[in-house]
């Protein structure tokens, strides 16, 4: 547990293989069907940025009071599991068994609790293309403490994320008490804001992320709904508010996204 812990305090991120109780019941068909017919109850969620024609960002009102979601063809779609719900059944338990074991060790555990799972999945439409690549974001406030846990309920579930991103992150937001953001883009080396890589996650793999890691949900995979869960792991009353890297000045968005098309 503690390599776990020290990979994600470094890189802002780790992989671990599927534990072998969790398995078992990720195999079970009657789990799978359960998951996916809660999922019909699922609310779009942002797919990618709206911009204008020299990169501005567009406001999108869907109806939330973030104006900062664009849910596009509504292909990417939450369903947020209630306290007492047994969809996700001793599924659930063995993740947060293992996601409690992490935090004793995590140094941004204090005051952290574990907050209600989102399952997450993609949608196609016959004859519809399957979902873009969302926007690189990260998922906590700037100023809030925890981690995100995201579990794969079946192989090839695909995820931009960019090592190293959660220090960049943390810098821009300090040099911008005394810098534009276009001077910040201009000064700061290539090699501060990481690249940007593909991991296609297996079924029952748990992805650790810190709260300030950069990353997005990949191009979907034909005819695959890509099942996963997300845990938050939050500290005091903060919640998960999520930040576009697109809302940068475009120069500085460009460094954060590097080589990624």
């Amino acid at each position: 547990m503690l390599d776990v812990v020290e990979s994600v305090n470094k890189t802002g991120l780790a992989i671990i293989p599927c534990l072998k109780e969790l398995g078992t019941i990720l195999e079970s068909s009657g789990f799978y069907r359960a998951v996916q017919a809660s999922g019909k109850q699922g609310k779009p969620i942002f797919e990618c940025m709206k911009l204008d024609g020299v990169g501005n960002f567009i406001e999108f009102d869907d109806g939330t009071d973030q104006l900062e979601s664009d849910v596009g063809a509504g292909q990417r779609l939450q369903f947020d599991v209630q306290k007492g719900s047994t969809v996700l059944g001793k599924a659930q338990a063995i993740v947060e068994e293992y996601l409690n074991a992490f935090l004793k060790f995590y140094k941004k555990s204090k005051n952290v609790k574990i907050e209600d799972p989102a399952i997450l999945y993609n949608k196609q439409a016959p004859g519809q293309a399957p979902v873009t690549r969302q926007s690189l974001h990260h998922d906590l406030d700037i100023d809030a403490d925890g981690l995100v846990l995201i579990c794969a309920l079946e192989d090839g579930v695909p995820i931009v994320v960019t090592p190293y991103s959660h220090i960049a992150v943390e810098e821009v937001e300090r040099l911008k008490t005394r810098f534009s953001e276009a001077k910040i883009a201009s000064s700061l080396p290539p090699s501060v804001f990481g690249t940007p890589q593909r991991l296609v996650l297996k079924k029952g793999q748990l992805l650790f992320l810190g709260g300030h890691t950069v990353h997005a949900g990949d191009s979907g995979v034909p005819n695959s709904p890509s099942l996963r869960v997300h845990w938050y792991a939050l500290a005091g009353k903060k919640k998960n508010a999520t930040s576009m890297i697109q809302q940068f000045h475009p120069d500085l968005a460009d460094r954060f996204l590097g080589s990624l098309p």
